[in-house]
């Protein structure tokens, strides 16, 4: 294990101690201004990104909301078809066809309007507004005003 040795007075100071911390007051204009144009530019990716991870996360969730109500209509559709021609046929032992047919396709036509309306009530609930990406965009505006005004 290599230990340096103790620094005396005839010694220079290592490199790094050497050159003295630049203070606030004694760093260039050029300097202070682009750090802060390096910095507002990170700032603006991140808030892209949190733009896009916003409302990817909101598109994820309306997708999943509208395929599972996609699939389910198809598979009641299927069923009720079936299950109509049945209804259909067995009430037309007591009532004309076409007045059984009529029953059984207005009783359908109350029950879809119930089912579909529980089903778009969700979809209707998601608020697709990027909410969080405009209160860091708000904070971050007060915050450079204040830098700014200091």
């Amino acid at each position: 294990m290599n230990i340096p040795p103790p620094y005396t007075r005839d010694m220079p100071p290592p490199r790094s101690e050497a050159l003295p911390m630049a203070t606030r007051s004694e760093r260039p204009t050029r300097d202070i201004v682009s750090d802060l144009w390096n910095h507002t530019e990170l700032l603006v990716h991140q808030e892209l990104d949190l733009v896009r991870a916003d409302l990817g996360l909101k598109a994820a969730h309306i997708k999943r909301d509208v395929t599972a109500a996609s699939v389910s209509g198809a598979i009641v559709y299927a069923g009720v078809l079936t299950l109509l021609a049945g209804v259909v046929a067995l009430l037309s032992k007591w009532m004309d066809v076409w007045l059984s047919a009529m029953l059984v396709g207005a009783v359908v036509l109350i029950t879809g309007t119930i089912v579909n309306r529980m089903s778009t009530r969700d979809l209707e609930s998601i608020d697709v507004v990027p909410r969080e990406t405009g209160r860091s965009l708000q904070r971050t505006a007060h915050t450079i005003k204040e830098a700014v005004h200091d």
